[in-house]
């Protein structure tokens, strides 16, 4: 300790004055500052520091892109978007045998842009492992968001 309180306006208006018991000290303290005594002569003989630390939070993983395929074009129906085996790339977070309704296609590996599948079905097949492939045909909203999803044979 040893360290004199100074009598600073700016300073001292935080601190709430009060006598400390027989020792002769005077304490000066807040709710969430802590507390220091200084004695008669203005040198500080405790302090303590009462802010009780709050956690960081932790932040969520971004998301990593894996590359997929979409067929060629938008189809009508389940049968017609199976047959389409064009190979154009797009992105989601799963690959296609992981993919779930309410997942999102994107047309970048940012997963900024949302690729529009116009409400239609489109053919969607993994982008690596080993053959045979898994192509599934998905049923996309105009917002990239994944409708529904039907296995192809």
């Amino acid at each position: 300790m040893g360290k004199k309180l100074e009598s600073d306006v700016n300073t001292v208006s935080l601190w709430r004055f009060e006598e400390s018991g027989s020792s002769g000290d005077l304490t000066f303290a807040t709710g969430i500052n802590g507390e220091i005594r200084v004695d008669q002569n203005g040198n500080v003989t405790y302090a303590t520091d009462c802010i009780t630390p709050t956690a960081t939070p932790t932040p969520s993983p971004t998301p990593s892109a894996v590359q997929i395929y979409r067929g060629n074009s938008s189809h009508g129906n389940v049968t017609n978007a199976c047959a389409d085996t064009g190979l154009n790339v797009v992105y989601s977070t799963a690959d296609v045998p992981q993919l779930q309704a309410n997942d999102y296609i994107y047309t970048n590996s940012s997963l900024s842009t949302p690729f529009n599948g116009g409400g239609q079905y489109w053919s969607l097949e993994e982008g690596g492992g080993t053959a045979p492939f898994v192509r599934k045909a998905a049923l996309i909203a105009s917002d990239g968001r994944i409708q529904l999803l039907t296995n192809c044979p």
